[in-house]
C-alpha cells in the first residue's frame, strides 16, 4: 500500500512537472505586457484647468496629488481651502493643496491602461477608476460609483 501511495505520488509529480514544462497551445495571439507605470507619471491638468495632480510612485502603486489649485484660497475667509466635505471630521481641516486624489493605481491589462481610485473632494467620497493614455499628453479617467455603472469620463492634459 505504502509503495502503491509513493508510485502515484511519483507518477504525479513527473505528470505534473511535466506539465509545466509544456508551453501552452499557440492561438497567434501575443500575450498583453502590462502597462509601465513610467508612462502615466508627471504633472496633469484637469479638464476645467483648475487643478495639477503630479501622479508619481509611492510604495508599489502610483499616487497622485494636488500640486497646484487655480483658487486655492477660500474667497470669503482668505485661508486655504480644505478637505471640508470629507466624511471623517478630524479630516476636513486638511488642506486640499498637496491632498493625495488618486491612490492604488496599477497597471492593468494593456500598455498604458491603469486601475485605481480617485478622490472627489466636492463629495468627500472615492470611486473606482480607470486611466488610459491617449496619446503621450492626455490621459481619459472613467470614474464610476459602482464598476461599470454610473460612469463620467474626463480627459487630463499632461502639463509640461
Amino acid at each position: 500500500m505504502k509503495r502503491a501511495l509513493a508510485a502515484i505520488g511519483a507518477s504525479l509529480m513527473v505528470t505534473a512537472t511535466a506539465a509545466l514544462a509544456q508551453k501552452p497551445p499557440s492561438n497567434n495571439k501575443p500575450m498583453p505586457v502590462p502597462a509601465q507605470p513610467a508612462e502615466v507619471a508627471g504633472v496633469w491638468l484637469n479638464p476645467t484647468g483648475n487643478t495639477r495632480v503630479r501622479i508619481s510612485p509611492c510604495g508599489p502603486a502610483l499616487c497622485g496629488n494636488i500640486t497646484w489649485l487655480k483658487i486655492s484660497n477660500d474667497p470669503q475667509t482668505g485661508e486655504p481651502l480644505t478637505d471640508k466635505n470629507n466624511p471623517d471630521p478630524a479630516s476636513r481641516n486638511r488642506p486640499l493643496l498637496g491632498l493625495q486624489l488618486l491612490t492604488d493605481l496599477k497597471p492593468g491589462r494593456a500598455a498604458g491602461e491603469w486601475t485605481g481610485k480617485v478622490y472627489s473632494p466636492n463629495e468627500g467620497k472615492f470611486y473606482n477608476a480607470n486611466f488610459s493614455m491617449d496619446g503621450p499628453n492626455e490621459i481619459k479617467m472613467e470614474a464610476c460609483l459602482v464598476i461599470g455603472l454610473l460612469c463620467r469620463t474626463q480627459t487630463w492634459t499632461r502639463v509640461n
